[in-house]
């Protein structure tokens, strides 16, 4: 069975799809090189998982930025980044509980993704709204557990990143080897014989080009499936070169299946549809939910049967008992939200105009008792403890903020018909 095949059991029921590499557009030819503005260091580790990525942005001369939480921190990232004098870098402290006007989504309070703690959403996010504001067209979002990304081939993907023409793309990811970073219940499939999936282009390593629309990263798992998934519709998402993951533990912690799985359900339904019908007429209601959660129970109950590590049994185990929670209405309210979300950010973005990196931090890092700090190259001591200086013209973006109209239809949606 090819890699692009949909899996079959014995029913003869399709269940599951081992690829979704046909959604995606391989380059005809390398493009001239490119330069990349920025690349964005989504951090959680400690320090020196940062070798990679600043050597790299040292010898592509762009700016580094760290969003630090956890094990990451700015002083490390400044004390790492002191051995290349020549780079430019921002480090920023993510605090818990920071909050910001601009990164506020209903979706966020969806209950079936409450739940989940991961800061990747904001982050990346955060490395949008900063690129916006300082002018930035072409980033690299590279997390901080992927390595061996050579300077040629990020200069390849600029080359290629651009508005939509003859081989050039909104978004490029690398191809991410060495390790599948797939969910745990894709990681248990392939323990009990099955091929797996393979790696789909994902926000480990993608390029973007900061063009008249950039969707968000939403909070849920697979929230980087869900950024492409209008790119993905178009067929202008492209792959091209190649990194290294570190490997990692699916089954290290037992809720990571259980706040996976709604994720998985939104992601796998949507990326499916798109391959059975890329016009994807007509809106996808309660039938269409209906059929994807009867199949991913199939799909977790093979791979039950046929488990035998406890580890392997105690994931899908906890993935069963979040799937039985899931409705198809709770998809369709899921989905609405989101739509939501996405055309007041499309406002929002739409309207940040350029500032100066002190101007753009002072005004993202909030207010309250969860601000960012930072630090950056051109400044050694942390970022301001006053109230920070609103920017004129953001303050303005502010004031003008509003609600999308009810008819409007966000970009993004366009697979759902309408």
């Amino acid at each position: 069975m090819g890699r692009g095949a949909v899996v079959s059991f014995a029913t003869g029921e399709h269940v599951h799809r081992e690829s979704h590499a046909d959604l995606l557009v391989r380059p005809a030819r390398k493009a001239a090189p490119g330069d990349m503005d920025a690349i964005v260091v989504p951090a959680t580790r400690s320090v020196d998982h940062l070798t990679s990525a600043v050597a790299l942005a040292d010898d592509l001369g762009c700016t580094l930025v760290v969003l630090c939480s956890r094990s990451a921190t700015s002083g490390a990232v400044a004390e790492q980044a002191s051995h290349r004098p020549g780079l430019r870098w921002i480090a920023v402290d993510l605090p818990d509980g920071y909050e910001h006007q601009l990164l506020t989504f209903a979706s966020t309070h969806h209950p079936k993704v409450v739940h989940r703690r991961s800061d990747l959403s904001v982050k990346r996010n955060l490395g949008l709204l900063l690129a916006k504001m300082l002018g930035w067209r072409r980033i690299l979002f590279l997390d901080d557990d992927i390595y061996d990304v050579r300077p040629e081939q990020v200069r390849e993907m600029a080359g290629h990143l651009g508005p939509r023409a003859a081989e050039r793309y909104p978004v490029v990811g690398l191809r991410v080897e060495s390790f599948p970073d797939n969910s745990v219940v894709c990681h248990a499939y392939r323990s009990v014989g099955g091929v797996g999936q393979d790696v789909f282009v994902s926000g480990s390593a993608l390029g973007v080009y900061l063009g008249q629309f950039v969707p968000f990263f939403p909070q849920i798992y697979n929230e980087d499936w869900l950024f492409l998934l209008d790119d993905v519709r178009r067929r202008s998402v492209a792959t091209t070169g190649y990194a290294r993951q570190l490997a990692f533990d699916p089954y290290k912690e037992i809720d990571r299946a259980r706040s996976e799985e709604f994720g998985d359900v939104i992601a796998e339904g949507l990326m499916a549809q798109l391959a059975y019908d890329p016009t994807a007429p007509g809106r996808l209601g309660r039938s269409f939910w209906k059929r994807v959660l009867a199949r991913r129970r199939t799909f977790l109950a093979m791979i039950a049967e046929r488990a035998t590590d406890v580890h392997v049994l105690a994931a899908i185990e906890a993935a069963r008992q979040e799937l039985a929670k899931i409705s198809p209405d709770d998809c369709i309210r899921y989905i609405a939200v989101w739509q939501s979300d996405l055309d007041v950010w499309e406002d929002d973005f739409a309207r940040l105009r350029k500032f100066t990196p002190a101007d753009a931090l002072e005004y993202l890092a909030g207010a309250g008792n969860h601000r960012l700090t930072w630090l950056t190259s051109d400044r050694a001591e942390p970022g301001p403890v006053r109230q920070p200086r609103t920017p004129r013209t953001v303050a303005e973006l502010l004031k003008n903020r509003r609600e999308p109209e009810p008819e409007r239809r966000s970009r993004s949606m366009a697979l759902l018909g309408g």
